[in-house]
This record gives C-alpha cells, structure tokens and sequence, in this order.
C-alpha cells in the first residue's frame, strides 16, 4: 500500500510515517489490496473551511473531510487502485481533545478512520448508518491504540537565536 502524507501546519511536525502506518492498517482491516494508494493532507480552520464551502457548500469548519476516487467500493479489485484523499484540520482535533479530555492524536486518528471509511463507502447521515459506522471506526480507534504509540503530531524545535 501507498499513502502520501502532506502537512500545511506549520507550528506542528505531523509524522509521515505514524501516519501511513495507521492508514495501512485501517486499509488492510477493510481488505484493500496490497497495491492501493491514498493520500492524506493536513490543514489549519482557515484551509478546511475553504474546501468545506467549495465541494460541500457549507460555511463553516469542519474535521475531516473525504474525496472519493474509485470507481469500485474499497478498491477490492487486483489493479492497482486509487481509494482517494482524506483531509484533516490539525485546528479542529485540537480544540476537540481539549473539549471531550482526550489528546489531539487521538482526535487526528480518528479523523483518519473516519475519512477512509467515508472512501470505503460508509455514510454517516442517517442514523442507521452513521451507527454502523461510528461503531467500525471505534472498534478500529481502539484496537490502534491498544497496539502502540500512534502519535502523529510533534512538537516543531523552536530555534534560540544567540
């Protein structure tokens, strides 16, 4: 598997590779095959607000949005496949760990999961199926974490000048 990892933050290092790790392991639990491809970004309010009115015509924040580019659900096919992009606001999971008392990896995890899931097919706007899928992406949040550290964000060295 294939995961492209940008940042936009600047205040904050995202680790590329705890990144595509936990996307790999979320791709492989839904059964992706082994050639499929995805790529995350990482964006402040300011950004996420931009492509939230452009693509989904709401003016306001949001925490994750997805961008579906396969034709086949998943990808389950043996060529090689593009699934799509997942978009995540660094902004949003911070203010949101400090509101439920959890941390902002946490919050950037499961904004991953969630994104995928909305790739993979899932939908979260009737209750029936947002149900369905809030209960995947939390047996999956917490099997992740059970199994290591999953920490994406880090702190960017602050240079003294002398």
């Amino acid at each position: 598997m294939k995961v492209l990892v940008k940042s936009r933050i600047r205040r904050l290092r995202v680790d590329a590779k705890a990144v595509a790790r936990c996307a790999e392991a979320v791709m492989r639990k839904m059964g992706a095959a082994a050639d499929t491809e995805l790529s995350v970004l990482f964006l402040g309010a300011r950004g996420m607000r931009h492509l939230n009115r452009c693509y989904r015509n709401h003016d306001t924040e949001t925490d994750v949005l997805a961008f579906p580019l396969a034709r086949q659900r998943g990808c389950r096919t043996a060529a090689s496949c593009m699934l799509g992009d997942v978009v995540v606001s660094v902004d949003e999971a911070q203010r949101n760990a400090r509101r439920f008392g959890t941390t902002t990896d946490r919050e950037l995890l499961l904004y991953l999961i969630h994104g995928i899931l909305h790739l993979w097919g899932f939908d979260d706007t009737h209750a029936r199926a947002r149900a369905t899928m809030h209960e995947r992406q939390e047996t999956m949040l917490r099997a992740m974490l059970r199994k290591g550290d999953w920490r994406i964000i880090r702190q960017r060295a602050v240079r003294i000048k002398p």
